[in-house]
């Protein structure tokens, strides 16, 4: 399990890394202006693996005996914008524009270092399922029934009930894509006491944590 979601979870930003590194030793031709930006990428994409292995230590840690939560006020918008962030490479490749959009929840008692793997895997997957040229939305509102809610909304093809279900239970996990990061997520989401439900119609995807 812990390899499988290694693979999964540091296939992208490895990959990334490796393109940039090529482009950087194969292209004599190039300009001093698009070395800089590839230097720039490089150093992007490396943060961006250093963020993601440390992720996979806190999951790992998560998984022990007595392990405790940080539990402390999360600044709702910083938390947003250090998830947009941590993935704009991605977004920039399909020239997505990732914003912060409802905003009516300022603080959540919560762990913030669990509250970022959530968001980083959950963006992620809004980006890689968008449209080109699209744009994403990350919103934090109260029901009815004020129950903190903090939602994912993307652009793109409709998900069908049935896969939703196979997302969101781990049916049918197969070797393309492993499907891990929603497993990750899920387990987090437990042990900060909230559940993801995926919503989905005609062009657009809503990923929602409830927190009870």
């Amino acid at each position: 399990k812990l390899f499988s979601i290694i693979s999964h979870d540091l296939r992208s930003p490895v990959s990334q890394l490796f393109t940039f590194l090529k482009l950087q030793t194969s292209s004599n031709s190039i300009s001093e202006e698009e070395k800089h930006k590839h230097q720039k990428k490089l150093m992007e994409s490396s943060s961006a693996l250093l963020s993601t292995m440390e992720d996979l230590l806190m999951w790992s840690k998560s998984q022990m005996e007595h392990f405790e939560l940080d539990m402390d006020e999360v600044d709702i918008s910083r938390l947003f914008e250090e998830s947009i962030a941590s993935m704009q490479n991605q977004a920039d490749a399909k020239n997505i524009k990732t914003e912060i959009g409802e905003l009516n929840l300022e603080n959540l008692k919560s762990d913030h270092n669990l509250l970022i793997i959530v968001l980083r895997n959950l963006l992620q997957n809004a980006i890689n399922h968008s449209f080109d040229s699209s744009s994403i939305s990350l919103n934090a509102i109260q029901n009815d029934n004020q129950q903190p809610i903090i939602s994912i909304v993307n652009r793109g093809a409709q998900i069908t009930a049935e896969k939703i279900d196979e997302l969101l239970n781990n049916h049918n996990v197969k070797s393309k894509s492993s499907g891990y990061g929603l497993l990750i997520v899920k387990e987090l989401l437990e042990k900060l006491d909230a559940t993801l439900r995926i919503e989905s119609i005609e062009n657009a995807t809503t990923m929602k944590i409830i927190f009870k």
